[in-house]
């Protein structure tokens, strides 16, 4: 994983430094203009003359580092955790075949967008609460709302991979979801993702739907 490397003796240094205050972001992060000039926002790869981001990165198992991390939570700065074993052990888990089963039990939660460029608009027409003008009635959707399997995204997606696709070509977005909580039991994503489906406060969700 790329990003600023923390190591101990820093990390103890910042602690200090900043007990009582946060960080400057300027001191820390680059500026939008200098991360657009090396990196366009049509271009999804990484691109040659880019050089490592500045986000700093936090070991989870590293209790020193996952303090400062929690002065960079607590002061709402970017920053990079890795190491935790929740997601460790669901990179080995969802593999196609495993995903591919359980999205045939939740069928109605699998949702794909289709789009003709890289550009996903915000959309929602069932939303709108008032009579469309007549320029709207002729108004042609920004996006599209598909009827697809996971098995037939999938195959969209690995074709997309393997010609490495450009930003004027079709998108197809695979969004799923599950409901509060309390009725995570009934979704595969919440049962193989606690910690971010929890009614407990921790790292990742602080404020849980009660």
């Amino acid at each position: 994983m790329k990003g600023l490397q923390i190591t101990t003796w820093s990390t103890l240094l910042l602690i200090q430094i900043f007990a009582d205050e946060c960080p400057s972001f300027d001191s820390v992060y680059k500026s939008t203009h200098e991360i657009l000039h090396f990196w366009s926002i049509d271009v999804p790869d990484i691109p040659s003359n880019w050089v490592d981001d500045q986000i700093p990165l936090f070991d989870w198992k590293n209790s020193t580092e996952m303090d400062l991390a929690k002065i960079y939570k607590k002061c709402e700065l970017p920053h990079k955790i890795y190491g935790v074993p929740e997601i460790e052990k669901l990179s080995e888990k969802w593999t196609d075949e495993y995903l591919s089963e359980k999205f045939k039990e939740i069928p109605k939660n699998l949702k794909v967008t289709h789009s003709t460029t890289y550009k996903v608009p915000f959309y929602r027409p069932n939303k709108i609460f008032r009579e469309k003008s007549a320029s709207e009635e002729n108004e042609v959707p920004p996006v599209d709302i598909v009827n697809m399997s996971f098995e037939e995204w999938r195959e969209l997606a690995k074709t997309a991979s393997l010609n490495k696709i450009d930003s004027n070509s079709d998108h197809w977005y695979l969004e799923s979801f599950c409901k509060a909580p309390k009725f995570s039991q009934q979704n595969f994503i919440a049962q193989d993702l606690p910690i971010f489906s929890t009614v407990v406060p921790n790292y990742w969700v602080p404020y849980p739907v009660k």
